[in-house]
């Protein structure tokens, strides 16, 4: 195959791979996999191996919402011989989550279990906290699928029969809800957006996910370059753990509207802890929990988390919640959906940060060509100044010797 070929093929495979997870986006993997399929054969054709590792992993996941869940494992082995040629150990990380996935799916909730425990394994050591809490958040599904429901005998059915306990129907039916939302999120964060629409996002999410009241995204030193140049500084405390350098990027409420004076909205206490210890601090009662401390009794807080933010082994951040009405709001079944939700966060931070620097640097360097046509312009005109003042000198001087000569001429005829 020519290079134009191998071209072609891979710019077919991409557009029809495309097509598929617009399918697979709108919930229709019955119709994704056509295109799938077609964009499997185009890239195996091009011989791109990275290409062909995406289309059989989007291919895995259409199989398994029409339940082939067979042939969603046989796409999987395949893209894992694939992320083993090409030695991509983020690839061998989501090939594994979506094999553990089309396991505990296909009813082999033990062979999932050993394939998120490796997946999380392998993203610890790269420092990859959102895929660890995928694979953490992924584990407990499958431990939960694992094991056999609870039942209660429901009083006033004559025959007897049995029926799941309306209370733990109501916890999966809300971690269900919670991690549909969470799948949501993701692609919203990760689209290409705005710096600022990807902080807002990140509140607005987590107050909807969770049923807060208020929503603040607190960013660190290192991942400041995030937020608005106005964004307002946390001034540090040093006997709460609260560092310099600490910004309120993003402040909002359940209306989705801006919260006044952030920086003085938030209790120090939890966030100084929740930044030092680098963990998740649950306050189911504030009024009980931290009735010492003067800000929580003054804004008559009652529930409030906060969850560190990080990627890659740096806290980019925290996330902090509070609802002002409510104790218990938020409980300890909260914070592993809470903490896969927080590395999510960290990765579209991050990307946030970059493409604020990258926007940055742009302008700079936009700038300093700004600059530079001035100065070539400056001397451009100095140029041409210079130029019109050294032809008019020597038009002077041609005339000059001119007058010269006629006036020797003149000297020297006889009497």
């Amino acid at each position: 195959m020519t290079s134009e070929s191998r071209q072609s093929a891979r710019q077919k495979a991409r557009d029809v791979r495309d097509q598929g997870r617009r399918r697979l986006e709108k919930g229709d993997p019955k119709g994704a996999l056509a295109p799938l399929e077609e964009a499997f054969a185009h890239a195996r054709a091009s011989g791109e191996r990275p290409l062909e590792l995406e289309v059989l992993l989007d291919l895995s996941r259409a199989y398994e919402g029409t339940n082939a869940h067979d042939r969603s494992l046989v796409c999987l082995r395949e893209a894992w011989d694939l992320a083993e040629a090409l030695r991509d150990e983020a690839a061998r990380i989501e090939v594994l989550l979506a094999r553990a996935r089309s396991k505990a799916l296909a009813g082999d909730p033990e062979g999932a279990l050993v394939d998120y425990e490796d997946a999380r394994g392998r993203a610890r050591s790269r420092g990859d906290d959102a895929a660890a809490a995928r694979a953490t958040l992924g584990a407990r599904e499958a431990t939960r699928i694992g094991r056999p429901t609870r039942r209660v005998v429901v009083r006033d059915d004559p025959q007897g029969e049995s029926a799941a306990d309306p209370a733990e129907l109501a916890r999966l039916r809300r971690e269900r809800a919670f991690l549909l939302r969470l799948q949501e999120v993701a692609r919203a964060l990760n689209a290409p957006q705005e710096p600022q629409q990807v902080l807002d996002r990140v509140v607005d999410a987590a107050v909807a996910l969770t049923g807060a009241e208020r929503g603040f995204l607190i960013l660190t030193q290192e991942a400041k370059s995030a937020a608005p140049k106005d964004a307002p500084v946390l001034a540090a405390d040093k006997e709460r753990g609260v560092p310099e350098g600490l910004v309120v990027a993003s402040a909002r409420n359940v209306d989705r509207e801006a919260v006044g004076r952030p920086a003085f909205k938030v209790s120090r206490g939890v966030l100084g802890q929740a930044l030092e210890e680098r963990k998740t601090i649950l306050v189911r009662d504030a009024s009980l929990e931290l009735s010492e401390h003067s800000s929580v009794a003054e804004q008559g807080l009652r529930s409030l988390v906060g969850v560190p933010i990080a990627c890659e082994g740096r806290i980019l951040g925290l996330l902090y919640l509070d609802n002002r009405f409510d104790a218990g709001k938020f409980g300890e079944s909260d914070l592993p959906l809470l903490e896969a939700f927080a590395g999510q966060a960290g990765a579209a931070l991050e990307n946030a940060r970059l493409r604020a620097e990258e926007r940055a640097r742009a302008d700079e360097l936009t700038k300093a060509r700004a600059q530079v046509e001035e100065l070539n312009s400056q001397l451009r005109t100095n140029l041409d100044r210079r130029t019109q003042e050294l032809e008019s000198s020597r038009s002077e001087l041609a005339l000059a010797r001119a007058a010269l000569g006629e006036d020797d001429i003149v000297g020297r005829a006889p009497a």
